[in-house]
């Protein structure tokens, strides 16, 4: 899917290793982020919760989006839950931008199409003490097709902003930003906010921010300082109404600056980010221009002016650092995301207010070297700060969490290393230390377990943690085994060891092989006839249909030059053997057109999804567009999510078997409160799991949605978690 280059400010590539040098400081992947998930995209924080947003997730679809909370817990922060949108379908991006104030958290899903194709909307969350609940779900009054609502939000406390950058504020794609306020009566518009001198295309509503009674909407491409020179916008809110106090200009403002790519606002201070800045350094002879170098400045409020005091640029000489990718300030800190630094590996400096006023560079913390895009975004909250990396293709991301406070007394906690602590023997030691787990007789898988591996400066193994699974504690366990079982090398920095966490693939099956055959193509193999071709011959297994198995079968197929289906391989499965062998059977007997490269046929592997069951039932389609309407109050089981855990009976077999994971099934809640249908749309692999989670569901008595105080049908996903207790 190709995306509108106004909305993201940043290229989204790898990021894998992540160091840590103190106890208060710690890198993060979500628990089951995949590559593509564009996990720490978006990033907030406020006291001990922090949200992170995955706009790439596919639970509910490709492209469907998810957001994950997490909670500081005795200096630790831990990983608390992952959230999606209850009619989340496939494109959404929910979760390309978030926000956080208390306990409650915004997340956007800037494709949504409640009000249109790519209209956009934000979801509203609440945590209970236990559980964040969906409170709301966000549209704007006469929201239209491509406004693309929610390409930016944030949230202070009962006030909420959001980002329009294609809505026709003032004249067409001028942009405009969304005010949402909480009351008694729920969350309601209460302000629309456009620039006075809004013109065409200015993409007002491309970065957002709100603290107490003012709000900030940036610009990118104001033209005042020159064509996409960029500006931002301060308003003031009298009463009930919000009114715009000033408008911001870099005083050194150029043509294409970006001014406003980024921007954040704490009392009387605001900075905003240029990341296309071309930093001019005179030399002797002539002047060097660094082009896209980047730029972030700093206004304060005197009265009612906003008065520019500082203009901050990198202090490492080179062009396309886009430094100013990302900002964030509170009265003591500022932060700058440059995700174009040390070759795309990405920086982001952390500078302090000195007594004088002043603000001066204290640090440049940095993930290590192989990561990628490091300050995709960055949020600041007292002492507290949070740091995105965004990967995609065959990575991860990552975030970083750290404290101020540390980060000062410790001026390495964020480095670079020279060389990276490896296995003694490489990567193939480990592989040869392997030992596949009893139950693999029974449960075969191919994947990988990826393992955060901390290695002192003397090179032991000192913690290891899972961070992405397989779904099966076994391997999970096995691939722990094999790390600890070898030799290490330290990581060196200058020439010294010292102690940092890796993250080390541990490969089950032979996914390494067909992984090395994936090869550019300009156009992939296909069917002669189309996808279309393999669910016509597809058989489907009378045992599985009688048994209500559904789902999607995902198989790797080597199509040769010759478009000869040399090699298949079930890549993942819906639990059903029958099902596994006729999608094989149906992907064999298609004719294929082979790749091309270059305008020459090529053998290459692809993945093909066959689909069993009514197609009409898949995530992007899944339930009718007219089910898909703004409410106040999302349909609830009666003693909330928990009732359904309590309720759940967790098969014997797949106990026995070790099976984890988590199903997640579509269920429709009538406006009496009754479940009229429940569908699973994300299998745990285990028929038998899927049908407990549906039991469980159809169990307890449900809270019906309400809007205006009505009760109302509505579609829900929900979440059913099976996981052994050790």
């Amino acid at each position: 899917m190709r995306l509108p280059s106004y909305l993201f400010a940043v290229l989204l590539l790898p990021a894998v290793h992540l160091v840590e040098a103190q106890e208060q400081v710690s890198g993060h992947v979500g628990s089951d982020v995949e590559p593509g998930d564009m996990f720490g995209a978006a990033v907030a924080i406020s006291g001990d919760f922090a949200i992170v947003g995955a706009r790439g997730d596919d639970d509910l679809g490709e492209g469907a989006g998810a957001a994950y909370t997490f909670q500081r817990q005795d200096s630790v922060w831990l990983e608390q839950t992952k959230l999606l949108a209850s009619d989340g379908s496939a494109g959404d991006m929910f979760g390309v931008s978030v926000g956080i104030s208390g306990d409650a958290a915004i997340v956007a899903a800037v494709q949504n199409s409640t009000l249109g194709h790519h209209a956009g909307a934000a979801y509203i969350f609440r945590f209970d003490g236990q559980n964040w609940q969906e409170q709301a779900k966000l549209v704007a009054e006469y929201g239209r097709e491509s406004d693309y609502f929610g390409n930016s939000v944030a949230l202070d406390e009962d006030y909420a902003i959001v980002g329009a950058v294609r809505n026709d504020g003032k004249v067409i794609d001028s942009g405009s930003a969304y005010i949402f306020t909480y009351d008694s009566s729920g969350w309601r518009q209460t302000a629309k906010l456009t620039a006075d001198d809004g013109k065409a295309g200015d993409l007002f509503g491309n970065a957002v921010a709100i603290d107490g009674d003012y709000a900030m909407v940036a610009a990118l491409e104001h033209d005042k300082k020159g064509k996409d020179s960029g500006a931002a916008y301060i308003f003031h809110r009298d009463g009930k109404h919000w009114l715009q106090q000033a408008k911001l200009l870099a005083k050194d403002g150029k043509k294409g600056d970006a001014f406003g790519s980024h921007v954040a606002l704490s009392g009387d201070l605001c900075i905003v980010g240029a990341r296309l800045k071309t930093l001019k350094v005179r030399g002797r002879r002539s002047s060097i221009h660094y082009q896209n170098a980047g730029a972030a400045y700093i206004f304060e409020r005197d009265g009612v002016a906003w008065k520019q005091r500082f203009a901050f640029q990198p202090t490492h000489r080179a062009s396309n650092l886009l430094w100013g990718n990302s900002v964030a300030i509170n009265d003591s800190f500022a932060l700058v995301g440059a995700i174009g630094a040390t070759n795309g590996a990405g920086r982001v400096t952390l500078f302090r207010r000195a007594e004088n006023s002043k603000w001066k560079e204290w640090i440049s913390p940095a993930l290590c070297r192989d990561t990628r895009y490091f300050g995709t975004d960055v949020a600041l909250d007292g002492e507290s700060l949070i740091a995105g990396a965004s990967g995609d293709g065959e990575c991860n991301g990552a975030v970083q969490f750290a404290s101020v406070r540390d980060m000062l007394g410790h001026r390495n906690v964020f480095v670079p290393y020279d060389e990276p602590p490896r296995p003694v023997g490489g990567l193939k030691a480990i592989a040869k230390a392997l030992r596949y787990p009893e139950i693999a007789t029974n449960v075969w898988l191919e994947d990988r377990v990826v393992v955060q591996v901390w290695i002192s400066e003397e090179g032991t193994v000192k913690d290891v943690r899972v961070i992405k699974s397989m779904g099966h504690i076994a391997y999970d366990e096995a691939a722990i085994h094999a790390i600890k079982s070898v030799a290490w090398k330290p990581a060196t920095l200058n020439g010294k060891t010292v102690p940092v966490w890796v993250a080390i693939p541990v490969i089950f099956g032979d996914i390494a092989r067909h992984r090395s055959t994936f090869v550019p193509y300009d156009n992939p193999p296909s069917p002669v006839g189309g996808f279309g071709d393999i669910q016509k011959v597809l058989r489907y297994p009378e045992d599985a249909r009688k048994a209500g198995v559904q789902g999607r079968v995902i198989v790797q197929v080597l199509v040769s030059e010759q478009g000869r289906v040399d090699s298949v391989k079930v890549n993942k499965s819906i639990g059903h053997s029958a099902c596994d062998q006729a999608a094989i059977k149906a992907i064999k007997s298609v004719a294929w057109t082979p790749a091309t490269r270059n305008g020459k046929p090529e053998s290459v592997w692809v993945a093909v999804p066959v689909i069993f069951g009514d197609t009409s039932r898949l995530p992007s389609t899944f339930v009718p567009n007219d089910k898909f309407v703004p409410y106040d109050n999302p349909p609830t089981p009666v003693g909330g999510f928990r009732a359904i855990q309590k309720a759940l009976r967790y098969p014997e077999d797949a106990r026995k078997a070790g099976i984890q994971g988590r199903v997640i099934v579509q269920v429709l809640i009538s406006e009496k409160g009754r479940v009229e249908d429940a569908r699973v749309i994300k299998s745990s692999g285990h028929t038998a799991c899927d049908r407990a989670a549906v039991n469980a569901i159809k169990s307890v008595a449900w809270n019906p949605a309400t809007q205006k105080g009505k009760p109302m049908p509505v579609w829900v996903a929900v979440p059913v978690m099976f996981k052994l207790l050790r």
